[in-house]
């Protein structure tokens, strides 16, 4: 209410009849003033100039997606289908994506009473847009909360990192050949390992698009994600550097390795995108030498049939499966990351499976020589062999190849000496009648847990040294 004659400006929830302050009855009441869920509830509509029949209103009236929290479906999203089928006789929109909201790292709603709001333009320019936008969808799944936290936004913008280290590596590999060549299609000689990832990248799009369409953000990222670290990053550019740095490959097959490297990396682009803009863009620019315009109005990736056509593909499955497999038995007995193991056996009903795959085995999983049998004879002069068995096939590594048998023992018995000695402090402080009374119990049960623990420990060691004898 306002008051004609002072000026005072008074709110109440009963009707006044004069003025607070100087008691003037010459009062009237605001005659603009609507709740702001109802002036909210016009917003589909009220943008585009209403009531008059504007080119937008045509145009972008009804919307397709409201994309809205949890928290407001009553008091927002009913008022804007009330109103717009009230005056326009429309539903507003044809989905609606409800998500979550964002909590911090104690699950506690961010409010000002709490002070725990954070300001996104602090965390952009600590971590980058891409980073937090990143962490916002990853494992984000609909209506779910998510927790905000530090740890999160430092692996997402490691992620970040990882795209332009790629970036950086593929393109000094093909920098020289961006102006001439067309990088856009797939070239007609490939090798198993081009169309292994081709076949990847061929299931990660179907996915995408699949989950896209159907509003799952978080779980499509996270196989772009998984797409580009693992079967990108940790396989194929790998795989690539074996045939882009040996000489021996130097011919019509390395240029289209080049050519599949960027292929690949391009529609990875497009994929994360939608996810993190800036650094796609940017990349985009510089590896297109600006000739194919915005990314973000190049049209999203769609599957190809010579995937879907591609045999032998299985080949570098095995190839990685085997690769894999002898890096973790190297890792369970802890030899050295840089030893080079002098000679292993495959037993395969299959040699011709592995046969171009060797050079992989050999260089990836650090061994000098390769023999393939389709029945290994253990009985061989070879000696004692530790077999690794991966689907159908056999690795056997000689043990002296992967460990020596004295210093394991001599490693093991200096091991349980230490434990054993730690064992008898244990023991010694359990004896200890006084120690026990004064203690609190919270000690006495931790003290307890650690004889346990040590004596099953104890146990184990007595059991390895009793395997190498």
């Amino acid at each position: 209410f306002y008051c004609k004659d002072c000026g005072e400006v008074t709110v109440s929830e009963k009707d006044l009849e004069c003025c607070a302050k100087c008691g003037s009855k010459n009062i009237y009441q605001d005659e603009d003033t609507l709740d702001t869920w109802f002036s909210s509830g016009l917003w589909p509509f009220s943008v585009f100039d209403w009531p008059e029949k504007t080119p937008d209103y045509n145009t972008f009236f009804p919307t397709s997606v409201l994309v809205t929290g949890y928290d407001i479906i009553f008091f927002w999203v009913a008022r804007m289908v009330m109103l717009s089928l009230k005056f326009t006789g429309k539903v507003p929109f044809a989905d609606v994506l409800i998500h979550g909201l964002v909590r911090d790292s104690q699950g506690r709603k961010m409010s000002k009473s709490l002070g725990n709001g954070i300001d996104p333009l602090d965390i952009i320019n600590e971590f980058g847009a891409d980073a937090l936008r990143f962490m916002l969808i990853l494992g984000n799944t609909l209506g779910n909360d998510i927790r905000f936290s530090e740890e999160k936004l430092t692996a997402s913008r490691n992620f970040v990192n990882k795209i332009y280290n790629s970036a950086r590596y593929i393109y000094l590999k093909i920098s020289e050949n961006l102006e001439s060549s067309d990088f856009e299609n797939i070239p007609k000689n490939l090798y198993q390992e081009d169309l292994w990832i081709l076949k990847k990248l061929n299931l990660v799009i179907k996915e995408v698009t699949n989950n896209l369409d159907n509003f799952e953000f978080g779980v499509a990222l996270f196989k772009i994600y998984e797409f580009f670290w693992d079967d990108f990053c940790d396989w194929y550019i790998e795989l690539s550097k074996i045939r882009l740095d040996d000489d021996a490959f130097k011919g019509v097959k390395y240029s289209s390795t080049k050519q599949v490297l960027f292929f690949v990396f391009s529609n990875i682009l497009k994929l994360l995108h939608p996810f993190t803009p800036f650094i796609t863009e940017n990349l985009w620019q510089i590896f297109t030498v600006g000739k194919h315009g915005f990314l973000m109005l190049n049209k999203f990736p769609k599957t190809f049939e010579i995937a879907d056509k591609l045999e032998g593909i299985s080949s570098t499955d095995t190839a990685i499966n085997i690769i894999k497999a002898i890096r973790k038995r190297r890792k369970d007995l802890n030899v050295p990351a840089g030893k080079i193991l002098k000679e292993i056996f495959i037993e395969t009903s299959d040699p011709e499976k592995i046969e171009n795959s060797l050079i992989f085995i050999k260089r990836l999983a650090r061994i000098s020589k390769v023999n393939l049998e389709k029945k290994f004879c253990s009985g061989k002069e070879h000696g004692n062999f530790n077999t690794i068995i991966v689907g159908d096939i056999k690795i056997f590594i000689e043990n002296t190849e992967l460990f020596n048998k004295e210093e394991e023992i001599s490693k093991l018995k200096k091991e349980l000496k230490k434990s054993e000695e730690e064992l008898e402090k244990v023991l010694a402080k359990l004896k200890n009648a006084g120690f026990l009374e004064k203690a609190p119990e919270n000690v006495v049960e931790k003290i307890r847990s650690t004889r346990k623990d040590l004596l099953i420990k104890i146990e184990k060691i007595k059991e390895s040294i009793l395997n190498l004898k």
